[in-house]
């Protein structure tokens, strides 16, 4: 099966831990068998909270980033500023919430 697939495709096999589903498969390794990539990639549950706040904190890295790319005054010409700006001056900016509450 894994020969009839196109070069470059990739295999993750998420129950190696449990035996595997790929017979190419090899525990906690990434093999290249006829130009596809077979992932044995383990424990891949116990590895997702290190990666979501791994992802997270970049995201948000690059938002505050984004956010004060003109100095310390935020950017309010960036759309993504825009759309996410909730509250400032003790007023609501948030489209969606001021349609909820009736007053868009």
């Amino acid at each position: 099966m894994v020969a009839t697939m196109k070069p470059g495709a990739v295999i993750v096999d998420v129950s190696i831990d449990q035996g595997g589903n790929c017979a190419a498969t090899e525990p906690g390794q990434d093999v290249v068998i006829h130009d596809v990539t077979v992932s044995g990639i383990q424990n891949i549950p116990g590895r997702l909270p290190v990666h979501s706040t791994w992802l997270y904190a970049n995201n948000m890295a690059q938002f505050i980033e984004n956010l004060f790319k003109k100095g310390p005054t935020p950017d309010f010409e960036d759309p993504i500023v825009q759309e996410s700006l909730v509250t400032m001056d003790r007023k609501i900016h948030f489209k969606h919430a001021l349609e909820a509450m009736g007053e868009a």
